[in-house]
């Protein structure tokens, strides 16, 4: 069987290490962008990135630590140059090189925070600004012979702490610094993201082509992950608002994937506390 390689931005970043464990315990041989180019997005020409690939995996993105929802910080231009046009071209690079799928990642943050489902794109913010003309982008690209598959992830949790969302938040409680606002929010775990894009890459055929799919698992709040890890909540406020719409991910169950709910959460909440407290 002749090597499968995938091209990878963005290996090293939070979902990049949940995506390139699965991608090689699957059989994929794995060329990350930084093995090619020292300055990553703001590479000119990407060619030389994916020759020989049998696909690529774009989830490198530019913006402040921390951030996503106001990532461009004070330099909006900039945030839509390494993010929409370096997209842009790489694409239009994968589609030169004839790659054989394209997976992409969007964001809940295109329906913006006030929207209740179902219901058309509509956001409210400059990153869900970006990632609606991406998904529009890849639509306009994408065909039956260079196939694109966005998902569209919710919140991303799990992993070690150095990657971890809710590290800084879990620190802070073990210092008895508990947060003062408890949203509502959906998540999907990052090895549902990893098995959602490894899915992606081996279905047949062309169906896939111009497909998004979204990637939503369990609505929890904030104290109730507290809570499941092992830490008295008792004086966080009750909250009921949910933060941005629960997005439907039937049509990936369909396709096999499987959604862990608030038992993945659990767990994960679990495994966290005990690598801070170890």
């Amino acid at each position: 069987m002749a090597e499968l390689i995938i091209a990878v931005t963005g290996a090293g970043g939070r979902l990049g290490r949940f995506i390139v464990p699965k991608l090689e315990a699957s059989g994929y041989t794995i060329r990350s962008l930084s093995e090619i180019y020292t300055y990553g997005l703001c590479s000119k020409n990407f060619r030389p990135f994916l020759r020989g690939c049998h696909g690529l995996v774009h989830c490198a993105f530019a913006h402040l630590p921390g951030k996503y929802r106001g990532g461009e910080g004070d330099d909006p231009e900039a945030f839509w140059d390494l993010n929409y046009n370096a997209t842009k071209r790489l694409l239009e690079d994968a589609r030169s090189e004839r790659l054989n799928r394209v997976i992409l990642f969007s964001s809940r943050a295109v329906f913006g925070d006030g929207q209740v489902l179902p219901a058309k794109p509509n956001p409210d913010t400059l990153y869900g600004k970006l990632k609606l003309s991406i998904e529009t982008l890849a639509l306009n690209i994408s065909d039956t012979k260079f196939p694109i598959v966005t998902l569209r992830p919710t919140g991303v949790y799990g992993g070690e702490a150095k990657i971890n969302k809710w590290t800084p938040i879990f620190e802070k409680a073990l210092l008895g610094s508990l947060p003062s606002i408890n949203p509502i929010t959906t998540e999907v775990s990052g090895r549902t993201v990893a098995e959602a894009v490894a899915l992606s890459l081996s279905q047949t055929g062309n169906s896939m082509a111009g497909q998004i799919y979204n990637l939503s698992d369990a609505k929890v709040s904030l104290q109730q992950i507290l809570s499941f890890a092992g830490f008295d909540t008792d004086t966080m406020p009750f909250s009921t608002k949910l933060k941005g719409p629960k997005l439907p991910n039937d049509r990936l169950q369909e396709l096999g994937l499987v959604f862990p709910g608030v038992p993945g959460i659990i767990s994960a909440a679990q495994e966290l506390y005990a690598e801070l407290t170890a």
